[in-house]
């Protein structure tokens, strides 16, 4: 790939691709590699902290911390039920 690129060396196309002002001066640092079986059974052990929380999606929007209304809201002009109204209206369905 590299003769295919025009490079002789890896570091030569480093040179020529990462511009030298980004370019670490000094080799890192890096724990020696793991093992594809060991990466896995680590990444397994961090997944198993996930919490999956149950998902409200496609249950209605309600609002909270007020009384009175279906919606736990207020039902005056701008509650919940005259929005309803304004949408049946507004596609011909008459409202009620």
């Amino acid at each position: 790939m590299l003769k295919l690129c025009g490079f002789k060396t890896l570091e030569a196309l480093t040179e020529a691709a990462v511009p030298g002002h980004i370019r670490l001066k000094a080799p890192v640092d890096l724990e020696p590699a793991k093992s594809e079986s060991e990466a896995l059974t680590e990444l397994q052990a961090i997944a198993s902290k996930n919490k999956v929380p149950k998902s409200s999606l496609g249950m209605g929007y309600y609002e909270t911390g007020r009384e009175g209304g279906r919606a736990g809201g207020r039902e005056g002009p701008e509650g919940p039920g005259r929005a309803w109204k304004l949408w049946e209206e507004g596609n011909g369905q008459g409202g009620s």
